[in-house]
């Protein structure tokens, strides 16, 4: 894929561009959350880190008003 675009460098950096990194505090997700640092760095762009969490459906001694099992 040579396009002008990409050989330009037009398409490396867009206003509000960024770099989006799901984290779990494993090993890995910390060296892709500092590898994206590195690359929003170089390319002048954004950097948001994600993580998810949920309530889980059953843990010992907490219980969900209005749940029926």
């Amino acid at each position: 894929m040579t396009d002008t675009a990409n050989s330009t460098g037009e398409d490396r950096s867009r206003p509000g561009a960024r770099i989006v990194v799901g984290v779990d505090g494993s090993a890995s997700s910390l060296s892709a959350l500092r590898r994206g640092a590195r690359m929003a760095e170089r390319l002048a762009c954004d950097l948001v880190g994600v993580t998810v969490w949920e309530y889980p459906q059953s843990w010992p001694g907490y219980v969900i008003e209005g749940l029926v099992a």
